[in-house]
């Protein structure tokens, strides 16, 4: 093992790669034959902070908070993110605490120690979610090297910080989790920063920005029971009205006639195909019957019935989606109007695709607090969404459309 990395970035650390003398890559620059890491000593110190005041009793809310308040950047804030807000350069406590098992978060990172461990983990993806999440391996399959280059935190305050972490009292049995799924967790947003509304306890949410990173003014709370209700209440009464069900039907329909036209080159296209496709088949057949068999022979009429299988498919599924479509349009406000009765009272097995569908219908829903008090909730209605619990599936291959009601 020579100690090189073959994984993404590690605050505290930068990258240093070692380039080939000679050679050069697509763009005429030096090829890369490996990446080294060296301590940054500006990000080291700022993790020497972390640990000092974790092994003082601080929390990790209170770390971020203090960080933020003085504009450290916080990890990866120099790179895109998948969702960028106003507080994406910002800390947050999971950047500290992450998963002692797996080795994540800076306060389990055992590189700042001078050890490197290979083959933790490997992704595996979530049959339910079809995410990527990470699977532990058995110890002895780990691979570990010392790299004394590479220790940040001394070996007293390692010690003195994993001492705490297993200090912390291990959950009662019957403690309720507060991560709990609801109904709108991870749909509603703050209107000021950005950043997603989160659980703080039991019964009510607040902007993950002003709670974990203390940087939003949002410091609004509002009980999960009634964000709920006055969201639902929203979805039944103001979301899609009559006047909104015409427009979305009439600019349905404009779209559909449209798609149809456009296809109907590529319709003849295919039954061209389609017909030629036949015409081989048979000259194949008549042939065999007159005792022309070979090998290529029977490859080539097996290919060619393949061929007429996917042609006959696509033929039959487009004419069958846009059938489908045209049928169900008239019925989307019985099942919009099934589908929002029943949000109050569903199980809590179904909470995740009733979920989906609400996002499918808003998208997300922002939360801005008003100078009376309180937090205004702003849904927008979505075309796609409508169509597709129309047709109860994918629309991205029934017709191209989009925009907001």
């Amino acid at each position: 093992m020579k100690g090189k990395n073959c994984g993404g970035r590690t605050y505290g650390y930068r990258h240093v790669p070692e380039e080939h003398p000679t050679e050069r890559d697509e763009y005429g620059r030096p090829k890369i034959l490996a990446v080294t890491r060296e301590i940054d000593p500006v990000q080291a110190k700022w993790v020497r902070q972390i640990f000092q005041w974790y092994a003082d009793g601080r929390s990790p809310r209170w770390i971020v908070g203090e960080l933020n308040r003085l504009g450290v950047p916080a990890p990866g804030a120099a790179y895109k993110r998948k969702r960028k807000t106003r507080l994406s350069g910002t800390w947050s406590p999971s950047a500290l605490h992450g998963d002692a098992k797996l080795g994540t978060g800076i306060l389990h990172n055992p590189l700042y120690m001078g050890k490197m461990i290979w083959n933790r983990c490997d992704w595996v993806k979530n049959p339910e979610t079809e995410r990527r999440v990470p699977r532990l391996r058995p110890k002895d399959e780990w691979i570990e090297k010392d790299l004394p280059a590479l220790r940040i935190i001394d070996q007293a305050l390692w010690e003195r910080v994993q001492t705490r972490q297993q200090s912390r009292p291990p959950m009662q049995p019957g403690t309720r989790v507060l991560n709990v799924r609801y109904l709108l967790s991870g749909l509603l947003i703050c209107g000021v920063c950005g950043s997603r509304f989160i659980m703080t306890d039991t019964y009510r949410y607040a902007c993950a920005g002003a709670r974990n990173r203390k940087a939003c003014s949002n410091v609004l709370r509002v009980p999960r029971e009634l964000v709920e209700a006055r969201c639902l209440d929203g979805l039944r009464r103001e979301l899609f009205t009559e006047d909104r069900y015409a427009l979305f039907v009439k600019e349905m329909t404009r779209l559909l006639a449209e798609r149809k036209r456009q296809q109907g080159p590529d319709r003849g296209r295919a039954q061209q195909e389609l017909a030629t496709v036949e015409s081989e088949i048979t000259n194949l057949l008549n042939a065999i019957k007159r005792g022309i068999v070979t090998v290529s022979t029977k490859a080539e009429l097996e290919t060619l019935e393949a061929k007429r299988e996917r042609l006959h498919a696509r033929l039959q599924d487009g004419a069958e989606k846009f059938d489908k479509v045209v049928a169900l349009l008239p019925r989307v406000k019985e099942r919009y109007e099934a589908l929002v009765q029943n949000l109050a009272h569903i199980p809590q097995r179904h909470i995740e695709p009733m979920r989906e569908q609400i996002k499918s219908l808003v998208g997300e829903i922002t939360l801005r607090p008003k100078a009376e008090g309180y937090l205004e909730a702003e849904m927008v209605g979505r075309y796609d969404g409508l169509l597709k619990l129309a047709v109860g599936g994918n629309i991205r291959n029934v017709v191209g459309c989009g925009g907001r009601i």
